[in-house]
């Protein structure tokens, strides 16, 4: 990873694979046990499979109770 370090992150589609880029690097490397490693790769695939009409904000919703 040394190339990459020198390289300047400007986006957040940058960053994004970059993270992925480590998370990669560190299964191979065996810093996972299963269960964490399916996790992981749960979260990969979700970005991984978007489109880029998906690359809009994430919006939170609140779950609101009823207290009649």
């Amino acid at each position: 990873m040394t190339d990459k370090q020198e390289q300047q992150i400007e986006t957040a589609n940058q960053a994004l694979s970059m993270l992925v880029q480590g998370v990669e690097l560190a299964q191979k490397r065996g810093a996972y046990n299963l269960e964490e490693a399916a996790l992981l790769s749960q979260a990969v695939k979700l970005f991984s499979d978007r489109s880029p009409s998906q690359d809009e904000p994430v919006q939170e919703t609140e779950e609101t109770e009823d207290k009649s």
